[in-house]
């Protein structure tokens, strides 16, 4: 496993993982607009969640926004047969 020893090597393996996972993803967006996305970090968990806000909300109000884990695919990756985001646990 690859050491992340600075904040400019963190950014670009946060952005690198990003990218692959939104490809890797893009299947489950086909009919969705991605409004905003949020990076929950829990360094207490040893985990760092992947947010997603699309146009499917049930309500797009701004305490709802202000509030990922009310989404529809808060923790995104955990929904896809996966305990948590495998890529943001490479970053911890």
């Amino acid at each position: 496993m690859e050491v992340i020893s600075s904040i400019d090597d963190f950014e670009k393996a946060l952005t690198l993982y990003l990218e692959l996972d939104l490809k890797h993803y893009s299947r489950f967006f086909v009919r969705d607009t991605i409004r905003a996305f949020d990076l929950g970090c829990y360094p207490w968990h040893e985990s760092i969640e992947l947010s997603f806000l699309t146009d499917y909300e049930p309500d797009l109000n701004e305490k709802y926004i202000d509030n990922p884990a009310d989404w529809r695919l808060y923790n995104f990756t955990s929904n896809c047969a996966c305990s948590s985001w495998y890529a943001g646990e490479k970053l911890l």
